[in-house]
């Protein structure tokens, strides 16, 4: 990934399950990796502490596992429908 978006003439935009928490060593690693190509972990700009991105069915317990990094100075926000229930993971409305 590092490759394609270092070759990519434009904006760039990685987001999606990542199934690693923020207090994740390898989500620190890839945020410095990100970071050398100039892409801000805009999730963690967005959103609170109390974000949940994940619910388990099985115990109710909630996590944030799913990010979004961006090229800088291109988002304007991210939300989360909260309302929505098509699957374990919420939607990231960017």
């Amino acid at each position: 990934m590092f490759n394609l978006i270092s070759d990519h003439n434009g904006p760039a935009l990685p987001a999606g399950d990542l199934n690693i928490s923020t207090t994740n060593i390898l989500y620190k690693e890839m945020t410095r990796i990100f970071e050398e190509l100039d892409l801000n972990a805009e999730d963690t700009n967005y959103m609170t502490n109390s974000t949940f991105t994940f619910q388990s069915t099985g115990n109710n317990s909630r996590s944030w596992i799913d990010h979004c990094f961006a090229t800088k100075g291109i988002m304007k926000n991210i939300s989360l429908p909260y309302c929505v229930s098509a699957s374990d993971h919420l939607p990231m409305l960017i």
